[in-house]
């Protein structure tokens, strides 16, 4: 029986409830005949997220037909944390928090319909929650054990808006690893220059710049002209992203010097504490006499250090590489 997987789900069902919690204030003005009908009146990100939802239903449907139980929750947990709550829910605070009062209508029936379909999903594995944020919906009939299934909608899958968001999604996470990296706080909004290979993939990023910029937590967001020979900004972070690549300036935002100092003292805390596990784990005294549970937890720990030392030495690299750059 694995406890830390316990505490993950707990973790998941948090996730859920939080969920439903920031959603139930739009709702108010939904009900349950409230459903995306325009289908092509959605913006990418709505398009994005009702093909997701519509191959998470056939996928969750073929695994339980298939007596798959685990399979079919793997996909649900999958969709549930990783895309709806971190990616579409960030995303849909722009247009319910615009000025837009179509678009903030559209977003709340979009946000009601994805939220709906997750619980009757997910209620055959954790039907006491799932009927609780059902009952909780406006308008939402009898409990949710009487209501239908979920039914996959093949023309809600749109290929071309999964492969575009992915594109998003993809430069916003090398932004936020690049913080992440850098030890940049999340509160503190970053310029970033961008260097697409396509005039397709310019003109996604400037045609969805709101959405970028708001999940990236960018100041400015500049596309330059596809295939153009550009000078890298100074002391700039570079990730790619498939043919694109992106700049992160961090003069003025970073203190090379001082990173430096705090990277080599965490460092060095980190390899004194590896080599006393090491040594542990070196001597056969250890290993014979201790408890297997003791010596898979130095083990782990082992691991760990290895990663973090990693990690802390390629963020050294990095900040010697901006000082030259």
């Amino acid at each position: 029986l694995s406890e830390q997987r316990i505490e993950g789900y707990r973790h998941f069902m948090n996730k859920i409830w939080n969920a439903a919690r920031f959603a139930l204030p739009y709702l108010d003005g939904t009900t349950r005949g409230s459903s995306p009908t325009s289908f092509h009146s959605f913006s990418l990100p709505e398009r994005w997220i009702l093909s997701r939802l519509n191959t998470t239903i056939k996928e969750v449907r073929e695994a339980l037909e298939s007596y798959r139980f685990n399979d079919a929750a793997q996909v649900l947990y999958h969709f549930t944390w990783h895309e709806f709550c971190d990616w579409y829910i960030e995303q849909a605070k722009i247009p319910l928090g615009g000025n837009d009062p179509e678009s903030a209508e559209r977003a709340a029936v979009l946000l009601r319909h994805v939220l709906d379909s997750i619980v009757r999903l997910l209620h055959p594995f954790i039907p006491f929650i799932t009927e609780e944020i059902a009952s909780r919906i406006p308008d939402n009939g009898d409990t949710v054990m009487k209501g239908p299934f979920p039914t996959f909608d093949e023309s809600k899958v749109d290929s071309d808006a999964e492969r575009e968001m992915g594109m998003l999604m993809d430069v916003i996470t090398s932004v936020r690893n690049i913080r992440a990296d850098m030890n940049i706080p999340p509160s503190k909004k970053l310029p970033v220059v961008v260097l697409p290979s396509t005039r397709e993939d310019a003109e996604l990023l400037l045609s969805n710049s709101a959405t970028v910029l708001f999940l990236g937590r960018i100041s400015e967001l500049k596309v330059e002209e596809p295939g153009r020979e550009i000078q890298p900004p100074r002391m700039a972070a570079t990730a790619v992203v498939g043919e694109v690549r992106v700049f992160v300036p961090l003069e003025g935002v970073v203190d090379p010097d001082a990173e430096s100092a705090r990277l080599e003292k965490e460092l060095a805390k980190i390899e004194k504490e590896l080599s006393a596990v090491t040594k542990k784990l070196s001597k056969a005294d250890f290993l014979s006499k201790a408890k297997s549970e003791a010596v898979e937890k130095q083990q782990k720990r082992s691991s760990e250090l290895t990663a973090k030392s990693e990690g802390l030495k390629d963020s050294l690299e990095r900040i010697r590489k901006l000082v030259q750059a």
